[in-house]
């Protein structure tokens, strides 16, 4: 087998614009899990304070909790954990202050949270971020072809 050497990590893209998978799994995560939060708020008769509080309260804690992450670390620092233990914190404090059903309001952002993963994954297992990236910074800085 003869070792190919890459310059740089190949970034796999979606479609003419060269849209990376890692955004487009992101963004597509955010919307079934909006839908699936959606289904689930009718489901269980939540209110629309409620609802508003299991289904807006969620993304906003995680882009807060990112950013205050990324400016502690001085790099993009997104782990999965401290948004989630953000969110969990967000709603219940948001649901107590709003009078809702906190338990309910968290049943339904949580697993609106673990959609979202799902497609968070994937997107991030495409681009090798996070824990697949090799110690030069690239996940697949070497590949090897047989002749």
């Amino acid at each position: 087998m003869t070792p190919i050497q890459l310059r740089s990590c190949v970034t796999p893209t979606v479609g003419a614009r060269k849209v990376s998978t890692y955004t487009v799994c992101g963004f597509l995560g955010y919307a079934i899990a909006s839908v699936v939060t959606m289904f689930l708020a009718t489901a269980w008769n939540l209110t629309l304070g409620e609802r508003v509080v299991s289904m807006i309260v969620p993304p906003l804690a995680f882009i807060v909790v990112i950013t205050l992450a990324t400016a502690a670390k001085g790099r993009e620092w997104i782990v999965f954990y401290q948004a989630t233990f953000g969110v969990v914190a967000a709603v219940s404090a948001v649901g107590s202050i709003s009078g809702g059903r906190v338990w309910r309001e968290l049943d339904v952002a949580v697993l609106g949270i673990g959609v979202f993963l799902v497609f968070g994954r994937i997107g991030c297992l495409q681009v090798a971020c996070c824990q697949t990236r090799s110690a030069s910074g690239c996940a697949c800085s070497t590949v090897r072809r047989r002749d």
